[in-house]
């Protein structure tokens, strides 16, 4: 067990993504077994001192920044066990491992894990705090969707191996008799039925392991966890198409989201957006962008069978013309060289939007919202109605797949206010038409004053009512979702 409480040495603990000043902790202890882990959350739970856990600091909203009590840092957790036989592979990860790690160790089997999300940097342990997604999300789901077991230490020191089966919820509860003799009642409350990453989740019959991932910490320490992989495809196709008008681009998605319900050869593991002002400032370093492009749609496809190759493009150019789309200025990769190319291209945009407005002293907000299919017309005709008659500069991307968009507001010192009433406004018109707050970077402490607008006081009394019953004290990542 290393120990850290140099105030100079633990500081970088005290900070993430989210731009949250002035966390602060007493001591910083890092585990380097599961031993000292579940010690450690024992002494310290005796000792009512408030936990936070941290994971490498990618994070968006605040969620391992501690301003009480102590740190315990995943850091030295990060064990890989890959097993292998001739039906399956199962991966097994300590809290610490990177989501970089893992891949290099799938990469080496010939699988991979179908999550992606951005920052490769971000720990296993914390992205499944946070069910975390990526662009591959639009067809294998979020981490809910692609964990098989994980490894919870509670209060007490008790460690639960919850897998989707061995720990399921008849009805609305489930006895829990580690933590209590009375049942364990889920929120009762309904979810959106989007892609979402607010808040505890609740459904009729659920597993503990759905209720555990996407907790944020607040409920106990997820120490490992048992992943899914997928044999490595044999090829990947990529491309971006770009569009003279925005509804242009709308029309392809929903043609291929269309072709995809009903079993066509195309069957896309990603779609994103790039809206007139995202393609502006890439433009800036990749000047072979249309001049007259108002949006950008990547298309990325997986190859099992190469010999339907030919058809799926056949497809995706059919679709691209009858969408009107610049049919002699379409990117396409399909070798790991252009792939990784076209990958730095499309994970670029945050860098350079950071780096051009730190510098003139912008103010930032970025949306996180999802609605359902039906309203992806809806919700972007919104959000552009909206931006131009506040006058605040903007840029939009996202995962157009999954209608779940990052709207960047750039604001000035003295736009600051409006920046924030307009921000505010965009949740509640996701939320109006079916969808959340947040999608995909969670809660944390930065966007808890905004969950009401999802589930209202009585949900929240809900989701505090569970916390109490995992963690009475309120010491596991206090401040994160809930305030107690």
């Amino acid at each position: 067990m290393i120990i850290k409480k140099d105030k100079e040495i633990i500081k970088s603990y005290f900070e993430d993504n989210s731009g949250i000043l002035n966390g602060d902790a007493d001591e910083v202890y890092i585990p380097e077994n599961m031993k000292e882990c579940t010690r450690i959350i024992t002494e310290l739970y005796k000792k009512n001192i408030p936990i936070t856990f941290s994971g490498s600091g990618t994070g968006m909203t605040g969620g391992r920044i501690p301003f009480k009590g102590a740190v315990l840092s995943s850091e030295r957790l990060n064990k890989i066990t890959l097993e292998q036989n001739k039906e399956k592979v199962l991966l097994k990860v300590e809290a610490g491992a990177t989501l970089e790690d893992i891949k290099s160790a799938c990469s080496k089997s010939g699988v991979f894990f179908p999550v992606n999300p951005t920052e490769e940097t971000a720990t296993i342990g914390a992205s499944t705090s946070n069910n975390s997604s990526g662009s591959w999300t639009y067809k294998y789901g979020s981490f809910r969707n692609n964990i098989l077991e994980i490894d919870f230490v509670t209060r007490n020191g008790v460690t639960l191996k919850i897998t989707k089966n061995s720990h399921r919820f008849s009805g609305d509860s489930i006895f829990l008799k580690e933590l209590s003799d009375k049942p364990l009642v889920r929120p009762m409350y309904t979810m959106p039925m989007v892609k979402n990453a607010a808040g505890y989740y609740s459904k009729k019959d659920m597993s503990l392991l759905d209720l555990i991932i996407g907790s944020e910490g607040t409920l106990g320490f997820i120490s490992s966890i048992t992943l899914k992989v997928l044999p490595m495809p044999k090829k990947v196709i990529e491309c971006i198409v770009f569009f003279a008008f925005e509804k242009d681009a709308i029309q392809f998605v929903n043609k291929t989201r269309a072709l995809r319900n009903t079993q066509n050869t195309l069957d896309p593991r990603a779609l994103e957006f790039f809206n007139v002002n995202a393609l502006k400032f890439l433009s800036e370093h990749h000047s072979s962008i249309p001049d007259n492009a108002k949006a950008g749609v990547v298309f990325e496809h997986e190859l099992n069978d190469l010999s339907k190759e030919d058809e799926i493009l056949e497809s995706l150019l059919k679709l691209a013309e009858d969408c009107h789309a610049f049919l002699d200025n379409i990117w396409m990769a399909d070798t790991p060289k252009r792939l990784e190319e076209l990958r730095l291209f499309r994970h670029s945009l945050p860098s350079i939007v950071n780096e051009k407005f730190k510098r003139k002293e912008f103010y930032k907000l970025s949306t996180d919202s999802a609605v359902p299919d039906e309203c992806l017309s809806d919700i972007l005709d919104y959000y552009n109605y909206e931006i131009k008659k506040s006058g605040l500069t903007s840029i939009i991307f996202g995962h157009i797949g999954n209608n779940h968009f990052h709207v960047n507001l750039l604001a000035k010192k003295n736009e600051q206010e409006k920046a924030k009433d307009l921000y505010k406004k965009f949740m509640e018109k996701a939320v109006s038409l079916g969808g959340t707050i947040s999608a995909e970077h969670g809660i944390g402490k930065l966007k808890k004053k905004y969950l009401p607008i999802l589930y209202g006081q009585k949900g929240l009394n809900e989701m505090k009512r569970v916390k109490l019953y995992f963690d009475p004290k309120n010491l596991f990542n206090s401040g994160n979702l809930l305030d107690l």
